[in-house]
């Protein structure tokens, strides 16, 4: 016959505190009234003082803390971050986005479609940008950029990014 054991818990089943990394725990399998197997794990504090010890079966191991990345993805919040200052009536707002469509645009996550555009209220000139997956269109107004402005931005959106966890090269 076989059973299935249900994998370790990461916590004492006696004081339930959470194991800690490279501490040994012990495991022991029991028989409940319907001849089912139960798996309980306990820090060693807990086995050591625990009086009833009718397990079939009992071991030792060392806890291992797994420690899972959060994966940031670049990508989304710098397009997060565009897509929150396109819509803002700030001017400051208005050139991060210019630079911030230009990072997307350098990704391939959007591609530019028309730069000859002027606006009639502004007569500005508009840039339209389409989202490269979803077909989404953008208007973004052409800051007009001096070169010269263009580092103390970049530099200014970076830190923004690096506010927002990015810490590594964008």
């Amino acid at each position: 016959m076989n059973w299935e054991v249900q994998k370790r818990k990461n916590f004492c089943f006696q004081c339930q505190k959470e194991f800690e990394h490279n501490k040994k725990y012990t495991s022991a399998l029991f028989f409940n009234e319907k001849e089912e197997v139960l798996r309980e794990d306990y820090c060693q504090t807990c086995w050591n003082e625990k009086e009833n010890r009718n397990s079939f079966s009992s071991w030792q191991g060392t806890y291992i803390k797994i420690v899972t990345e959060v994966k940031i993805d670049k990508k989304k919040i710098i397009e997060d971050l565009f897509k929150q200052y396109l819509h803002s009536p700030d001017p400051q707002h208005k050139n991060y986005c210019y630079i911030l469509a230009l990072m997307l645009e350098r990704k391939k996550i959007i591609s530019e479609k028309n730069k000859k555009i002027k606006s009639k209220n502004t007569g500005k000139k508009l840039v339209i940008y389409e989202h490269n997956k979803t077909g989404e269109a953008f208007i973004i107004e052409d800051p007009e950029i001096a070169l010269s402005e263009v580092g103390p931005l970049q530099r200014e959106i970076v830190k923004i990014l690096e506010e927002k966890g990015l810490t590594d090269k964008v």
